[in-house]
């Protein structure tokens, strides 16, 4: 039973993860624009 929740919420996590990455790729390209 936990080998399946943590079969479910492995890939979303990585998702998240991915996503958070990428937004802050973006965030920190924009500041680096403003500032220069």
């Amino acid at each position: 039973y936990i080998f399946l929740i943590d079969m479910m919420l492995r890939p979303s996590l990585m998702v998240l993860g991915f996503f958070f990455a990428s937004v802050a790729v973006i965030g920190g390209g924009t500041i680096l624009n403003l500032l220069f």
